[in-house]
């Protein structure tokens, strides 16, 4: 996260957040450029959404992550959204992770989505 002090709230509610140089960027008309630097981890994406935009109104989701053995996290953390709308990203859209964090050593599924316009609630849980 962008904000040392946010960082500090989230690590009090359980999540395992981490102070980072983030950016979300238009650098022309219609392209998205984001980018996170933490210690060990260097990602760079970029998108072109293209297509009909899906979803909004009630359109839901959830996720579960299990951090790994050696995080200080020691429950699962659930995240759910709402109301996300999204577009599939053009063949022009690419992702770089570099690193040594775990994260870097991820595989990059295709196609890619621009998601955006969503309620994002979450917490960690035993």
């Amino acid at each position: 996260m962008p904000d040392s002090s946010y960082v500090t709230y989230m690590r009090g509610k359980g999540y395992p957040a981490s102070y980072g140089q983030v950016k979300l960027l238009q650098p022309t008309e219609g392209m998205w450029r984001g980018s996170v630097d933490v210690p060990g981890l260097s990602l760079a994406a970029e998108c072109k959404p293209m297509g009909p935009v899906t979803g909004g109104g009630q359109a839901a989701g959830m996720q579960a992550f299990f951090p790994p053995r050696s995080s200080t996290v020691k429950g699962a953390v659930r995240v759910a959204f709402a109301g996300h709308r999204e577009q599939e990203c053009g063949d022009d859209s690419s992702w770089t992770l570099r690193g040594t964090h775990p994260l870097a050593r991820g595989v990059v599924l295709r196609p890619s989505t621009y998601q955006f316009g969503y309620t994002l609630k979450g917490g960690a849980y035993p």
